[in-house]
């Protein structure tokens, strides 16, 4: 077992499956990055609280849920807080979340992935955004996972977020 293994177990199980056992109040959580972060701090020094004090910064989580992980695995655990990032998105119908992991060093390990919930907080979607090499080319392949651990495969998708955002949207709303 190497740090990829670990990145992939997190981007492939960890994640999801704090997805689908605690829902919509992960999404809230991770929501406090980004301009929801911005907005949040604004709320706070409003009414007089230190917004630094409030919150660590989810990237901050993410490498708190990460690091058990090289711990178990007796493995220094080589990524920083920065190396993970996430951006908020609410719409009417759904709220959505981008997180973007360390880049992906070989094949299967995702360049980000993709948290959506609708607005009830009922239907709930991973998807991931992975390396693929092929003829010596890389390429992404866009999948989703279950909360049971299976996955679909949606096929190649442009490594840009504003393509592989709407092909997420349009899976995720079908």
């Amino acid at each position: 077992m190497d740090a990829n293994d670990i990145l992939h177990r997190f981007e492939h199980n960890v994640i999801p499956g704090l997805l689908y056992e605690i829902g919509l109040p992960f999404m809230l959580l991770a929501s406090l990055s980004g301009q929801g972060r911005n907005n949040f701090e604004t709320a706070l020094t409003r009414i007089g609280l230190p917004a630094e004090d409030f919150f660590t910064g989810f990237e901050n989580i993410l490498d708190e849920m990460i690091s058990p992980l090289f711990k178990t695995a007796q493995i220094e655990n080589p990524f920083r807080p920065e190396d993970f990032q996430a951006e908020a998105f609410c719409t009417d119908k759904f709220a959505a979340l981008k997180i973007s992991f360390p880049y992906p060093e070989r094949d299967r390990l995702c360049y980000c992935s993709y948290l959506f919930s609708d607005r009830t907080g009922k239907k709930l979607a991973y998807f991931t955004l992975e390396k693929n090499t092929y003829d010596g080319e890389e390429k992404a392949m866009l999948c989703s996972w279950n909360g049971y651990g299976s996955h679909a495969n949606y096929g190649y998708c442009p490594i840009d977020h504003d393509t592989a955002f709407k092909k997420c949207i349009k899976h995720f709303l079908g």
